[in-house]
């Protein structure tokens, strides 16, 4: 019974992603902190490099393969950057990770920022 137990739990594990049972910062405390107006490095999955702005006001700035302004707002407890065609919209909900924030869209990993 223990056994199964076990199992049962390590396959949700795998199912949930790495970030279940841990906690996530809430939107407006996420905001305090990646919206200063500052540039921020972020690394994608792939390894792609980009930076990203994200201004106090709702504005931003992402430079990757395109560079553009970008809007952002709050939208229940997730931060969502509309960086437009073809890019689209995250909605990102982020967890820190030592000096680095580990943004997820979902269950996945969008993105990790670090200065």
């Amino acid at each position: 019974m223990l056994e199964r137990l076990l199992v049962t739990s390590a396959c949700l594990l795998g199912v949930l992603g790495p970030a279940w049972g841990q906690g996530f910062l809430p939107a407006p405390a996420a905001v305090r902190i990646v919206a200063d107006g500052q540039p921020w490095t972020g690394r994608r999955p792939g390894g792609e490099t980009v930076r990203l702005t994200l201004r106090p006001d709702g504005s931003g700035r992402f430079e990757g393969p395109l560079t553009r302004e970008a809007t952002w707002s709050v939208q229940e407890d997730a931060i969502c950057i509309a960086f437009g065609f073809p890019l689209g919209t995250k909605c990102v909900r982020f967890l820190r990770q030592g000096a680095e924030l580990v943004a997820h869209e979902g269950s996945e990993i969008a993105f990790i920022l670090s200065r």
